[in-house]
């Protein structure tokens, strides 16, 4: 049997004395990631065999001249070569974007990275209307004309550097260190506070939390973070990994104004689809505009890694990752670069107080309409506040469930939806017989509770006496008696105003 050894994270078999066929085996392809792959030997005279499994695919000296090369079928014609333009700021840019796909090598550099990237690269410049020359793209071995990608066994490609088919360069430089350090030098000079940065990296990735890079560079958790640095902390950065324990990198990448979304844990492998892609990397480009989460038509981050995973949850079993700093930093602002409006104000309504909420992040669009939902009316309402309040009109009634207060506007055609959330509705005073005490066998409860400031029980019976109570439950031992019986709870509701309950419960 040969040996091998591991060289610089790539691993070299020496072949066994004897002319042989080789087998290489990918034992799991479904995991975007350096799994264990099976190298059989098999003496073309003999049928004799050796088997060799090792981390990753290894490098073997043999003869190649068998193998099928496919070149790139990209269109004929001109194609203007813009692999040293560099982008200028022009007026009103907002938004840019670094794509990154290492891919390692030919081998290694699977179909689905390429394509992730084209996907992406399609959704921001058609979609969200990145302009071109604000995509930094770095794929496998750039504009190099070599065969840097494998399709299907025995079979590869030259990465089209046309990521849209317009017959221009989208690609203008290689996955390596030295490249995305120029990247990033140069995005430092452009950005301005408040611009929107989104990074997008495909790849296999380490156990140790390396991102591979090509030509079997890689790139640390805390590399990438000097890079991003750069940028200063003015400017709203996302970053998007869909590479194997991909959740390594979100610890050392948090910082202010950034948001982090990964594929997996630091300890899981990253799943791919049946036809070509990363799972977690496909669903999160593919909810762009969202369309699972909220109706608001904005393009936040948070929305875009849940819409993911809800979306692969009951397909893989991996567990994506999510990081923002602050913690709200990835519902208020969007991966277009825009402020996302939204409706603060309290949580709760009373029948006798007014409450306002406002809109922050106002748009100014042309109008707004104020909506609101059951139990709840408009007092008054500007474009950017409403002053409203709770609406109950049962008598026996002091509570109602969750309801809602929505503004709706209109930019550029597209109809935008705030909501606030309202968990309830309350009406102080006192409530007789209404049917809300419950329960028998000396344990009753009020049907609704107040929360935060304490219960008081009483009983107007002395029969009956009070053993104990826990806020809205009470425990009573039930006296024989004639006569009859109501139990009485005074509480404050959240907003401080009192409530007072009785009913006959015998």
């Amino acid at each position: 049997m040969g040996h091998f050894v591991d060289v610089n994270d790539c691993s070299y078999i020496q072949s066994p004395e004897f002319d042989s066929w080789i087998l290489v085996i990918d034992n799991d392809p479904s995991i975007s990631g350096r799994n264990y792959w099976t190298h059989i030997f098999v003496d073309v005279k003999s049928g004799e065999y050796s088997v060799v499994e090792i981390e990753g695919r290894a490098v073997i000296k043999w003869d190649t001249s068998r193998n099928i090369c496919i070149p790139s079928d990209r269109t004929s014609g001109a194609v203007i070569d813009n692999m040293q333009r560099i982008p200028e700021r022009v007026g009103g840019t907002t938004r840019w974007a670094v794509i990154i796909s290492g891919g390692c090598d030919s081998l290694n550099n699977k179909s689905r990275f390429y394509n992730d990237c084209v996907n992406v690269y399609t959704k921001l410049t058609q979609d969200l209307g990145y302009p071109k020359g604000n995509i930094f793209c770095l794929i496998s071995d750039g504009t190099d004309p070599a065969l840097d990608q494998r399709t299907s066994a025995n079979t590869y490609v030259s990465s089209d550097p046309d990521l849209d088919g317009d017959l221009t360069i989208d690609v203008q430089y290689n996955a390596s260190r030295t490249s995305i350090s120029t990247v990033f030098d140069n995005l430092s000079e452009l950005v301005s506070s408040g611009d929107e940065v989104l990074v997008f990296m495909t790849d296999h990735g380490s156990p140790y939390g390396l991102f591979y890079l090509w030509n079997y560079e890689t790139l640390s958790p805390y590399q990438l973070n000097t890079e991003l640095n750069k940028l200063g902390s003015s400017v709203m950065i996302d970053v998007v990994m869909g590479q194997c324990y991909s959740g390594a990198f979100v610890g050392p990448l948090s910082a202010s104004n950034r948001t982090i979304s990964t594929s997996c844990l630091s300890t899981e492998n990253a799943w791919v689809t049946e036809y070509g892609y990363n799972f977690f990397l496909h669903y999160w480009t593919e909810a762009i505009p969202p369309s699972c989460v909220n109706d608001d038509s904005y393009v936040s981050p948070y929305e875009l890694y849940l819409s993911s995973t809800v979306s692969i949850m009951h397909l893989v079993s991996q567990h994506p990752q999510y990081s923002s700093t602050p913690n709200n930093f990835g519902d208020t602002h969007s991966i277009k670069g825009e402020l996302i409006p939204y409706i603060i104000g309290s949580n709760y309504l009373s029948t006798t107080r007014n409450t306002q909420y406002n809109i922050v992040n106002y748009p100014n669009p042309s109008s707004i309409t104020w909506l609101v939902g059951h139990s709840v009316s408009i007092v008054s309402h500007t474009d950017s506040t409403a002053i409203v309040k709770g609406n109950i009109t049962s008598p026996g009634h002091f509570f109602e469930s969750p309801t809602t207060v929505t503004a709706q506007f209109e930019i550029d055609n597209i109809t935008h939806k705030l909501t606030k959330n309202i968990e309830s509705v309350w009406k102080p005073g006192t409530f007789i017989n209404g049917n809300n005490i419950w329960g028998s066998n000396g344990n009753y409860q009020v049907k609704h509770t107040g929360g935060e400031y304490g219960y008081m029980w009483g009983v107007d019976n002395s029969a009956w006496q009070i053993i104990g109570s826990n806020d809205s439950s009470v425990s009573i031992i039930e006296g024989y008696t004639n006569n009859p019986v109501n139990l009485i709870v005074s509480f404050f509701d959240p907003m401080g105003d009192v409530i007072i309950v009785q009913d006959r419960v015998h």
